[in-house]
């Protein structure tokens, strides 16, 4: 495939196309900024849709173009039998190369491949994961409570898996960092053990919604226990 340069403004990022469920990465993406201000400094071509010139792969690449003031960027383009292929496609390229794709992207995306009709054979390929890791991830979704669709879960959220997430649920998991929960409680208590914490009024007003929801919360669990 022959690349070629075109304005830049062309170019269509379809949301929905993108693997990553976090979005862009804006560390990585500064990197690439402080990169590409460099003289010299020349990024591959990002791969786009022939006919609707929608953006596959490279979402980084080009955001630091923008934000560098380029007008012209270097694309390839690529013919797609179908929305499916287009996707896997996608996940492919961002799975082989760039930022690492997060375990939750991993999951999102299986599900999507799955609801495409690919097979598991065809998934593992795309997400470069073995037969049995494809199962295992599988049996980490939870569900929505409206629809029954698989969702995939932030790993921080994993003991979910199995139930059914409303709404209120699901945008939490979308927004979730990812990481463990009581990491977070430990290093949150670390900081007052050592009186680290801070002295403003926000995070004194945060801590005691904290904890008399915790102690309602603790009080339901218990009488439902008994």
């Amino acid at each position: 495939m022959t690349a070629r340069k075109i304005p830049i403004e062309k170019i269509v990022v379809d949301p929905s196309l993108y693997p990553r469920g976090g979005g862009v990465n804006e560390s990585h993406l500064a990197r690439m900024v402080h990169a590409l201000s460099t003289p010299g400094t020349k990024f591959p071509p990002i791969l786009v849709e022939a006919k609707t010139l929608r953006l596959v792969d490279g979402r980084h690449r080009y955001e630091a173009s923008l934000k560098v003031g380029l007008t012209t960027i270097e694309i390839i383009e690529k013919v797609y039998k179908s929305e499916a292929d287009l996707f896997a496609d996608g996940v492919r390229a961002n799975v082989q190369h760039g930022q690492p794709m997060d375990s939750h992207s991993v999951r999102a995306a299986i599900i999507r491949l799955e609801a495409y009709g690919y097979t598991k054979e065809q998934i593992g390929e795309c997400v470069r994961l073995p037969l049995e890791q494809i199962v295992k991830i599988e049996r980490g979704f939870a569900s929505d409570s409206k629809t029954g669709e698989p969702v995939a879960l932030k790993g921080g959220l994993s003991h979910l898996k199995g139930t059914q997430l409303t709404e209120e649920q699901k945008e939490v998991n979308r927004a979730y960092g990812g990481g463990k929960a009581t990491f977070y409680v430990r290093q949150t208590i670390e900081l007052l053990e050592n009186n680290m914490q801070p002295k403003t009024k926000a995070f004194i007003d945060a801590m005691d919604n904290l904890t008399d929801l915790w102690a309602r919360i603790k009080k339901k669990v218990e009488a439902s226990a008994a």
